[in-house]
């Protein structure tokens, strides 16, 4: 894992001592710039897997996106989408944060913190804290894909069938942020930064592939993910018992 949210390599050293159950490598790379990096370019390839299902094309061009939060993974994903022919409106509680944006890319729109969630646009993109759609707001929703790289973007679960209901595909959050998972597997087996970004790439296929079977089986994509996310759990659940 890697600093985020507020913490540094400090505060790693500090959560080291007091459990084994962390993995941090302290090294002389900005950590969390690079795993910011990787995890946007897992959100990028992500939203490409949700306009091919939406729209019938990876194709990015023409299309608009409103991008909530400018933190590390935020501007990354402003610098991808920037790459296409686009139409990036983008907001943050942090005027530098806004300021920096706005100065590398200005064709980006700035709206306020409260009205990003609900403007009218293809992709809804938050990339700030969870629990911002909530059951009072949800019915403002204006968007088509829901897919950013925010943890928990709903205040209650269930919110997630209720926006699949109302025809908003929602990209799961732990599907489209698993590009630091690549980073970590990097850590893990000395592979090299390379790899972890081709890999990081591969969210695109694991997307498409239960954003389908979202559509055959008639389920939230949420509801299939968490499927297989659970699945798995079981199966190294068993494999690591019967190692031990």
């Amino acid at each position: 894992m890697y600093p985020d949210l507020g913490t540094d390599s400090q505060d790693f050293k500090y959560i080291q001592r007091e459990t084994g159950e962390t993995i941090y490598k302290s090294s002389t790379i900005d950590n969390s710039r690079v795993s910011a990096e990787i995890t946007a370019l897992g959100v990028y390839w992500g939203i490409k897997a949700c306009a091919k299902a939406v729209f019938g094309s990876p194709d990015l061009k023409g299309r608009s996106f409103a991008v909530q939060g400018l933190g590390k993974v935020g501007k990354s994903v402003v610098e991808y989408l920037y790459q296409e022919d686009v139409k990036v409106t983008v907001s943050d509680l942090v005027y530098d944060s806004i300021k920096e944006v706005e100065d590398r890319f200005p064709d980006v729109s700035i709206v306020r913190p409260e009205e990003v969630l609900f403007g009218e646009t293809d992709f809804l993109v938050p990339c700030a804290l969870g629990s911002v759609i909530t059951p009072d707001n949800i019915g403002r929703l204006r968007c088509r894909i829901i897919a950013g790289s925010a943890y928990n973007v709903f205040s209650e679960e269930s919110l997630a069938q209720r926006v699949h209901e109302k025809g908003i595909l929602y990209a799961p959050d732990f599907v489209m942020s698993a590009g630091e998972l690549f980073l970590l597997d990097r850590d893990l087996k000395l592979g090299t930064l390379g790899k972890a970004k081709d890999a990081a790439k591969s969210i695109y296929t694991v997307l498409i592939d239960v954003l389908l079977r979202s559509l055959e089986e008639k389920r939230s994509p949420m509801e299939i993910a968490r499927k297989d996310a659970l699945d798995r759990y079981r199966i190294i659940d068993r494999i690591k018992n019967i190692l031990c």
